[in-house]
């Protein structure tokens, strides 16, 4: 059985990551706006990305465990 996770949501992961830095530690007004602008954008709301990625981060910490 392969376990790895979809390279699509591994995308998703990294853009969300990229997305919150901007969102929560950008210095610029417009950047953190963009980043929240593209977090509500791709997964619908903040509180759906907050669910994606705990999803994600569990379904790779089984996926290491795994081996």
């Amino acid at each position: 059985m392969d376990t790895k996770l979809p390279s699509d949501d591994k995308k998703k992961y990294l853009l969300l990551s990229t997305w919150t830095w901007m969102a929560t530690h950008a210095t610029e007004a417009e950047v953190k706006k963009r980043g929240r602008e593209n977090i509500i954008k791709a997964f619908g709301s903040i509180e759906k990305a907050v669910e994606f990625q705990q999803h994600y981060l569990a379904a790779e910490a089984t996926e290491a465990k795994a081996g």
